[in-house]
C-alpha cells in the first residue's frame, strides 16, 4: 500500500511533466513547422534570384562591344528589342573621342542624335549627328540641349560625364 500511496501522491507531478513533454512536443512541432516554412520561402527567394540572373530580366547575357566600352552595345539593342524603338533619336554626353561610347552603334544604324562634350573629334562631325563642344554642367546642360534642338521624347540619353552625374539628370529633369 505504501508504493501505491507513493505512486498516487507524485501523480500530480507525472502529470504536470507529461504536459510539460506535450508542450515542448507541441512547441518542437511548431519550430519544426516555422523551419520548414523558412526554408520554403529561402529556396523560392533564391530561385526568384536565379531566374532574375540567368532569366529573361538579365541583361548581362547580352552585353556585347561593337562601338562601346564594356559591352552597353549589346544590353541597348536588348533593351529597345524589348520595348521597342521610337524616334530613333538619342544624346550623350561625355563621348570621349568618339570611337567607344554608348551612342555610335545607334548612329551606325541609322539612328539621329548628337553628342556632347568639352573636345568633339573632327570624325564627329557626321550628317544627322549634332555636336557640341563644351564642358557640361548642371547649370548649362539644359540649354545645350535646346541649341541642339533635342527634344524631350528623345529614346535614350546617356550621361557619360564620370563625376557630377546626378546634378546633370537633376538639372534635365527639372
Amino acid at each position: 500500500m505504501s508504493a501505491l500511496h507513493t505512486l498516487y501522491q507524485r501523480l500530480p507531478l507525472v502529470r504536470e511533466i507529461n504536459r510539460v513533454l506535450k508542450n515542448t512536443e507541441l512547441v518542437r512541432h511548431e519550430l519544426s513547422a516555422l523551419r520548414a516554412i523558412h526554408c520554403l520561402e529561402t529556396c523560392e527567394r533564391l530561385r526568384h534570384e536565379k531566374s532574375l540572373r540567368e532569366g529573361h530580366l538579365c541583361l548581362h547575357r547580352y552585353e556585347h562591344q561593337v562601338c562601346s566600352q564594356n559591352g552597353e552595345d549589346g544590353v541597348i539593342a536588348e533593351i529597345f528589342r524589348r520595348i521597342g524603338e521610337g524616334t530613333r533619336s538619342f544624346v550623350e554626353v561625355g563621348i570621349g573621342d568618339g570611337t567607344e561610347n554608348n551612342t555610335a552603334f545607334l548612329y551606325s544604324l541609322g539612328w539621329t542624335g548628337a553628342w556632347i562634350d568639352a573636345r568633339i573629334p573632327a570624325l564627329c562631325e557626321q550628317p544627322g549627328l549634332g555636336s557640341r563642344e563644351a564642358y557640361v554642367t548642371s547649370e548649362n546642360i539644359a540649354s545645350l540641349f535646346r541649341e541642339l534642338g533635342i527634344d524631350t521624347d528623345v529614346d535614350l540619353c546617356s550621361l557619360d560625364v564620370d563625376q557630377n552625374t546626378y546634378y546633370l539628370w537633376e538639372a534635365l529633369t527639372a
